[in-house]
C-alpha cells in the first residue's frame, strides 16, 4: 500500500466528498490574496517557468497558503475552466474538510511531500489525476503548499522531485525576499529615499515606507504610528500614485530596484 494512503488510514481520513464545501466569498478573497501578496510574487514566475521548460500539457500547479486555500492556479488553460466550473478556483480550500482526501489536504495533516492518485481522491473531479504535494517553509513555519496535478497515466516519480524542488526553491527565493528588505540601516533608507527627488516623498511617507518594508502589516500602522486609518490610508494612496503601482508588493520592489541603482552608483 502507497506511504500516503498508510497515512491517511492512520488519520482515520474515510470519507468522500463530490464537491468542495469551502469556497471564500469575493471580499475575503480579495483578503486573502493581499495577505499573501509575496508568496504570490515570488512564486507565479517560478511556477510559469517551470511549466514551460520541465512540464507537459495537460498539467496543473497549484498554490495554496498555509491553510489549504488555492492562491494560484498554473497550466493548461481548459483544465483550469473544467475545473473552475466544478468549484476548485481560486479561494476553494482543499483541506480534509472541504475537499476530503487529496495531496494538499494530506501534506497539511503530515506536514511533509504527500501524494494522492485517482479514485483515491475524495471529490470526484480530482480523480482524473495524481497529486502531489509538499509544504513551502519559510523563516521555519509553513506558510503555503504547492501542489502538481498530472494525467494518471503519467508516472509520479518525477513529479515528486519536481514538486519538492519547487518547495525548496521557493523557500529560498522568500529568504532572499526578506533579507534584501531588512539589510538596509534606517538612516541609509530615508536618505537614498529624500535624496530621490523625482518622487517627492513626504518624510511621513518615507517612515510609512521604511515600516512596511521592514515587515511591518498595514493594518498595525494606525496604532503604531498614532494616526487614523484614514490618513494612513491618505498616505499609502499617495505612495502607491508617486510609484506609480497599486499593490504593495510592487511598491516595495519598485523601493528595492531604487536601493539596488543607488548601489551601482556608490
Amino acid at each position: 500500500m502507497d506511504n500516503s494512503v498508510k497515512k491517511a488510514n492512520r488519520l482515520e481520513i474515510t470519507n468522500r466528498f463530490i464537491h468542495p464545501k469551502k469556497v471564500l466569498p469575493e471580499q475575503e478573497l480579495q483578503e486573502l490574496l493581499k495577505h499573501n501578496e509575496l508568496l504570490i510574487s515570488v512564486s507565479k514566475p517560478i511556477l510559469r517557468k517551470i511549466l514551460d521548460s520541465c512540464i507537459s500539457m495537460g498539467n496543473l500547479l497549484m498554490l495554496c497558503d498555509s491553510q489549504g486555500y488555492i492562491t494560484n492556479l498554473s497550466g493548461d488553460l481548459e483544465i483550469i475552466q473544467w475545473l473552475f466550473e466544478r468549484g476548485f478556483k481560486l479561494g476553494t480550500c482543499m483541506d480534509y474538510e472541504s475537499s476530503g482526501l487529496n495531496a494538499v489536504s494530506l501534506a497539511i495533516q503530515t506536514k511533509q511531500l504527500s501524494e494522492v492518485k485517482g479514485r483515491l481522491h475524495h471529490c470526484v473531479s480530482l480523480r482524473k489525476w495524481s497529486s502531489v504535494a509538499a509544504p513551502i517553509q519559510f523563516q521555519g513555519n509553513i506558510v503555503a503548499m504547492i501542489n502538481l496535478m498530472t494525467p494518471l497515466a503519467v508516472e509520479t516519480t518525477e513529479s515528486k522531485v519536481i514538486v519538492q524542488l519547487l518547495s525548496d526553491y521557493i523557500s529560498i527565493h522568500l529568504e532572499k525576499c526578506e533579507k534584501s528588505y531588512d539589510s538596509i540601516a534606517k538612516n541609509v533608507f530615508y536618505g537614498t529615499l529624500i535624496l530621490n527627488t523625482d518622487l517627492n516623498l513626504t518624510i511621513k511617507e518615507i517612515d510609512i515606507i521604511y515600516r512596511l518594508y521592514q515587515g511591518e502589516k498595514l493594518a498595525e500602522l494606525p496604532t503604531k504610528m498614532s494616526l487614523s486609518p484614514n490618513t494612513i490610508k491618505s498616505h499609502v494612496k499617495s505612495i502607491y500614485s508617486k510609484f506609480g503601482v497599486n499593490k504593495l508588493i510592487d511598491c516595495l520592489d519598485a523601493v528595492q530596484l531604487i536601493f539596488e541603482k543607488a548601489n551601482e552608483i556608490n
